[in-house]
Formats: C-alpha cells, structure tokens, sequence
C-alpha cells in the first residue's frame, strides 16, 4: 500500500515509496451533529472515490467521530492494492492494532 504509479512514456510503472515519505492524508473528521442519512452519502460518496494512481496512494482513509466513545473508520482501497483475499487479513490486522490500543499498547 506504498505503491504509486506513475507513466513513463506513456506506460505505467510501479514506485514503491520509502516508508517515511508515505503521506496517508487520513482526517478526523467531527460528524457527531450529522444525522445517520448525511454519514451514510458521505460515506457512499467516498465508495466511489477516483484515485489519481500516478501520484496517490490508492488508499483512501477518514474516521468519523460520531460521539466521544463511537467512531467510524472508513477506508477505501483501489483494486490495485488489494483484492478479495488481502482484505481478510488487513481487517485482522486492523482488529489487533485496535484492541491493543484500547488496551493501552502499541500493537505488534
């Protein structure tokens, strides 16, 4: 999920960025006066995200703080960067980093 890619003459080639110079461009973004119908366009809107894959990451994160205990984390990956087999362990790999956090540690 560090990869862009950009054309060379005309013909598109993989760029896996260092770990440092990946920019997520994830927000916290306040949604705790929206109703369930403006989170649910918002989040339809986002579904349908156009990546610019030459010079983004084809990664698109947002967490809604919908109250000071519930929030709600959207993520939308491009088919480059994932498929129907990597998905399953990316959730899982989000269920550890979230209970260790809520546990107080660091995952890992």
């Amino acid at each position: 999920m560090r990869t862009v890619y950009p054309a060379v003459d005309g013909e598109p080639h993989q760029v896996v960025l260092a770990p440092e110079a990946v920019d997520l461009c994830w927000e916290v973004i306040d949604a705790t006066t929206w109703t369930p119908g403006q989170l649910r366009d918002v989040v339809s809107t986002q579904a349908r995200h156009s990546f610019d894959l030459a010079s983004r990451l084809p990664l698109l994160v947002r967490l809604y703080r919908r109250a000071d205990d519930q929030y709600l984390l959207v993520l939308v990956l491009h088919h480059i960067a994932a498929d129907g087999w990597s998905l399953a362990p990316l959730a899982a790999d989000l269920d550890v980093a979230y209970r260790s956090r809520c546990d107080g540690q660091a995952p890992g």
